[in-house]
């Protein structure tokens, strides 16, 4: 790897995002764009080869059918390029210039291949091991090779907006007096959530009793915080979880002071 420039933004969650130009010794071989996390960024500084191959090999199959066309052909195909591929909703991380490259559009057949591999990989989301952005990236490199490339980030907020939607048909649909909704993704999010605490709460009490048994009354304080709203367990898991990479953060800062200050006690010593 000869060398790698970079724009830095920062998104809403103060997460941020490096534009990257890999330039290979191979002049046969031209230089690739994409935009990488931190982690990501820091990997490839490193020189971690194993990631750099993933990238080239990503770049030659999303390129493949392009490089086959002629001038006039390409001209006129929207081809999918790297760059396509590693491209960050703007809205969503507060860039504000415009970029060229074509933002991905989520097809149906993109959605429901999200929902299924939500469902068949749902382990990787509970595991102690792995954080949630690390399971939606996961995600992300399976999506991509059946064909739909989207970022783990891009996974992760596309399926927060499938929840919120099948919440609220689901909301509407069990009053009585409103017409009942549909929705094409309906039936297979209902087929994932259907047993969520967060979505569908679990019944406290029975409301039938048999006759003549007597009634415990409970203070409403106490039936309030056993009702706790599905937000509130949203929003601790996701302070669960950036609490978790900023401490990750935190310890690839001092990773690095400390070779920093291993390579000024090794200049010292060699003077």
């Amino acid at each position: 790897m000869a060398s790698t420039s970079k724009n830095s933004e920062m998104n809403r969650r103060g997460e941020y995002y490096e534009t990257m130009v890999l330039t290979f010794q191979d002049a046969s071989h031209p230089d690739i764009t994409v935009v990488v996390d931190r982690n990501e960024a820091r990997r490839i500084r490193e020189g971690d080869m194993q990631l750099i191959e993933t990238i080239k090999k990503r770049w030659k199959e999303t390129n493949a059918p392009a490089q086959q066309c002629d001038k006039s052909e390409a001209s006129a195909t929207n081809a999918t390029t790297a760059e396509d591929y590693c491209h960050v909703d703007e809205d969503s991380v507060g860039i504000s210039e415009k970029q060229d490259s074509v933002v991905n559009k989520w097809s149906n057949e993109a959605v429901m291949c999200l929902i299924t591999l939500k469902k068949e990989h749902s382990g990787i989301f509970s595991s102690n091991l792995t954080t949630q952005k690390q399971a939606w990236q996961k995600v992300s490199e399976m999506m991509c090779l059946e064909g739909h490339h989207f970022t783990g980030e891009e996974c992760d907020r596309k399926f927060r907006s499938l929840k919120m939607r099948y919440k609220t048909i689901k909301e509407r649909n069990s009053k009585t007096g409103n017409d009942r909704q549909t929705w094409f993704h309906y039936n297979q999010m209902d087929d994932l959530l259907r047993g969520d605490p967060a979505v569908n709460p679990v019944s406290l009490a029975s409301s039938m009793q048999a006759e003549g048994e007597p009634t415990t009354k409970r203070p409403p304080s106490k039936k309030r915080r056993q009702q706790e709203p599905s937000w509130i367990v949203e929003y601790r898991g996701e302070l669960k979880t950036m609490h978790a990479e900023r401490m990750e953060l935190e310890r690839e800062k001092l990773k690095l002071e400390e070779r920093r200050v291993a390579v000024l006690e090794k200049l010292l010593k060699d003077n």
